[in-house]
């Protein structure tokens, strides 16, 4: 988990945020949407979705704001109107980043009981950490713009603009062409 603060980019962290998490906890998918346009996007899955039906889940989790568990989720009276494919139980959190809700992580089980209250409060707590850390992702990115572009006219900064000038003749001196 220590080394997940070292990613700055958004995709490689998702990869690691879901590759972590199938080592900690026992389930046959995992999945993390993230929320774009008021619209869920899947970014990261490890195992098969099987129909766009089991985006109930995250949708309640939009709603109420909060972590679900499902130990049976035939018998669960929050999904009763629409069928959850394939899925026997579940465990799902929001990512929250800035206070509000950026992303839902989700794992599913085929198995009856596979989550206990305890996978709860321990994914809570990763989903606390992953929220932090895309937020330094952000933070970092932001940083890196501002120390290149002038924040008023957007244009490069005077010395960003000569160290890049400088590598371009460079490049353009090793590669033989012309440098536009």
């Amino acid at each position: 988990i220590y080394n997940l603060n070292l990613f700055l980019n958004l995709d490689f962290c998702f990869s690691a945020i879901i590759e972590n998490l199938t080592k900690i906890i026992n389930g046959d998918r995992f999945f993390l949407w993230i929320i774009e346009n008021e619209k869920l996007i899947l970014k990261k899955q490890k195992g098969i979705l099987e129909n766009n039906n089991n985006e109930i889940c995250e949708k309640w989790i939009i709603e109420k704001k909060m972590p679900l568990i499902v130990e049976n989720v035939t018998n669960d009276y929050r999904f009763t109107k629409e069928k959850i494919v394939d899925v026997n139980s579940l465990i799902s959190i929001p990512i929250i980043v800035n206070k509000e809700i950026f992303g839902i992580l989700r794992i599913d089980s085929q198995k009856i009981n596979a989550f206990s209250y305890d996978d709860l409060r321990l994914l809570v707590i990763l989903g606390n950490l992953f929220g932090v850390m895309i937020e330094n992702i952000f933070l970092y990115q932001k940083t890196q713009i501002l120390a290149t572009t002038d924040e008023l006219t957007k244009l490069y900064l005077y010395s960003y603009f000569y160290e890049r000038l400088d590598y371009d003749i460079k490049r353009a001196q090793k590669n033989n062409s012309i440098l536009t």
